[in-house]
């Protein structure tokens, strides 16, 4: 039997259906479309195929001798690269015209570690509080794309390797890496929650799920081809209702990919295994339409990020779950053309020879890769940003992060100089957000400053007592004529019982205490990119609500003569504040944190208020 032949003997069309029914639901959850908060789990399926799929290959190419990693990784190739490129390609220029200078240069950085099959790890890397929100980033879903690359690197020689033993020792070794892979992801899931959801060793034993069902069909002693277990018809009736459950059900709370991973991983394998059968199940993952949609599901899954990322990059506001569910159906179109002339042309040898695809592959590789360079090195080019420019001394640009931890050198300082008054300022990045504006207009020099971080939310304020203080802030406090508590982008402070707390600070020796409240410059800075000069000149974001909320709170619980309302002295009655200086500088990049001429800015104004006036 030829290749062709057996290709198209071996075709599932129920497989093509499993993937319609993992790409839907991560398109409506990238959506925001309620009744899919679960809808991640597509991915957890994708992953079963591709270990079922690729393990069949290498084991019917190892049992015939004929396997080869030159040709395994032309194929993996063929089928990843072309499409992918294009949608990188693609990106770029809509990245130019859309994203701030930070953002954008996150967006190089994702490029480059995309063309290396690394995305996931840079993800991982820049996780946490200074990472970009994911709802902006038009490349985060190539993560999943670095763990099934990263898996195809080693996964092969390993079954080259153990093809030399008995065959049950294939199944053995899977098993105990599957065993460690899953332990390992629960043990993880609550201390290290990123690493666990986009690293490969905890998204192992999903891969080889469906390499230990392969195996189950062809790989075992004396199996011939696939054989359907009896009552095939309820349990792709369950494996089903289990998919649909996870979709439903799950949300960014569920431990996944924990154990309650095994729930969709357990449905999309017995959905395979079941697959040739005439259940309901069947007749509808192997109906035209959802065959169809399969087909083209690798397509629409590069597309329909982008999309969503790019839209949401022009609106000022949070689109609805509605309209953000159009912009990922548009992308339906553009992944049947990217199907059509992209991915099934260089899948055939007639038109791309093993050399033309190799050397296109590293062509475009290249050439993605040093533009990413390129982006990151000129710091996202922030010449081109309305009310920015570099930092014109021939340098590297100071980044938001970079510029608001310089303060960290304030950190835990000692006040030595009996003829100045020491200031002690608490918070996070806001905190330090507070020192800078000081900076920046020259105040604060006739003091000591001494900082100290308080990161968590809710954990500074209603103190049961002394010891709920740490031991190094009793230590400062002491000291300390001024006390500031710069209010975060969450309630750092807990306001709730400011007299209680306020008379346990002056007990361990504070005299003044100042609390600096929240800012905030609506949802996304962004979109003045896409904007004309004259909407950009009367723009002003809207504060989010749960922002403006805590604020409220705030500004309720604690004097006036002790709150500086910083939302408030720039605010309107439609809770909207400005984007830009009044000589038209941009405030905020983020929404949270200032550049230096919104330090500057805010800096004027906030030490105006009665309780900053004496430390300008």
């Amino acid at each position: 039997m030829s290749a062709e032949v057996h290709r198209e003997a071996s075709y599932r069309p129920d497989i093509d259906g499993l993937r319609a029914l993992a790409v839907v639901p991560v398109l409506l959850f990238h959506a925001e479309v309620p009744g899919f908060s679960g809808g991640f789990v597509g991915v957890d399926i994708f992953f079963v195929i591709s270990g079922y799929l690729i393990t069949r290959i290498i084991l019917r190419d190892l049992s015939l001798e004929r396997f080869s990693m030159l040709s395994f990784i032309e194929r993996r190739v063929r089928r990843i690269l072309p499409a992918l490129y294009i949608v990188m390609v693609a990106c770029i220029p809509a990245a130019w015209f859309l994203m701030l200078a930070d953002d954008f240069e996150n967006f190089g950085q994702s490029t480059l570690a995309t063309v290396v099959s690394a995305n996931n790890v840079l993800l991982w890397l820049t996780s946490g509080y200074w990472g970009m929100s994911s709802e902006f980033k038009p490349l985060l879903h190539t993560w999943s794309l670095g763990v099934e690359e990263q898996f195809y690197l080693g996964y092969p020689l390993l079954l080259l390797v153990l093809s030399k033993f008995r065959r049950s020792a294939t199944a053995w070794v899977i098993a105990t890496v599957w065993i460690a892979s899953i332990v390992s992801a629960q043990v993880l899931l609550d201390r290290a929650p990123s690493a666990v959801f986009l690293l490969l060793p905890f998204r192992m034993f999903e891969l080889l799920t469906g390499a230990l069902l392969a195996w189950w069909e062809i790989g075992r002693p004396g199996s011939e081809g696939r054989a359907v277990p009896r009552g095939a018809s309820w349990l792709c009736m369950a494996g089903f209702t289990a998919i649909c459950t996870s979709v439903v059900c799950f949300d960014d709370t569920s431990a996944v990919p924990g154990y309650a991973a095994l729930l969709p991983v357990a449905g999309a394998a017995v959905l395979i295994a079941c697959g040739n059968n005439k259940s309901p199940v069947r007749w509808l993952l192997v109906c035209k339409p959802v065959v169809g949609l399969g087909v083209i599901s690798y397509s629409l899954y590069l597309w329909h990020q982008p999309l969503i990322a790019f839209f949401r990059m022009s609106c000022p506001n949070p689109p609805s779950p509605f309209v953000q569910a159009l912009v990922a159906l548009a992308a339906i179109p553009l992944a049947w053309a990217s199907c059509r002339w992209v991915e099934k042309p260089f899948r055939d040898p007639r038109y791309f020879s093993r050399k033309a695809v190799f050397l296109l592959a590293i062509l475009f590789g290249v050439a993605l890769g040093g533009v990413g360079l390129v982006i990151d090195h000129e710091g996202g080019f922030p010449n081109r940003v309305p009310g920015m420019t570099s930092d014109g001394g021939g340098g590297r640009r100071i980044t938001r992060e970079m510029y608001v931890d310089r303060i960290f050198q304030y950190t835990d300082r000692s006040f030595v100089d009996p003829a100045k008054p020491n200031v002690l300022v608490l918070g996070n990045s806001f905190g330090r957000d507070f020192i800078n504006s000081a900076i920046e207009n020259g105040y604060m020099t006739h003091v000591e400053t001494c900082y100290l971080p308080v990161n968590n939310r809710g954990d500074f304020g209603c103190f049961a007592g002394a010891d709920a203080v740490s031991a190094q802030i009793r230590g400062r406090l002491v000291e300390a004529d001024v006390v500031v508590l710069v209010q975060g982008d969450t309630p750092t402070f807990n306001t709730a019982c400011w007299d209680r707390d306020l008379s346990l600070l002056k007990s361990l020796g504070a005299k003044r205490v100042i609390l600096v409240g929240t800012k905030n410059f609506g949802w996304n800075p962004n979109a003045i990119m896409s904007m004309g000069e004259s909407g950009r000149h009367n723009y002003r974001p809207r504060v989010k609500d749960e922002v403006w909320q805590w604020n409220d709170a705030d500004r309720h619980n604690v004097p006036p003569d002790s709150f500086v309302d910083v939302i408030g002295m720039v605010a309107d009655e439609a809770h909207t504040v400005p984007i830009f200086t009044t000589t038209g500088q941009l405030i905020s990049e983020d929404g949270r944190h200032f550049t230096k001429p919104g330090a500057k800015y805010f800096g004027q104004l906030l030490f105006q208020h009665p309780a900053l006036k004496d430390l300008r």
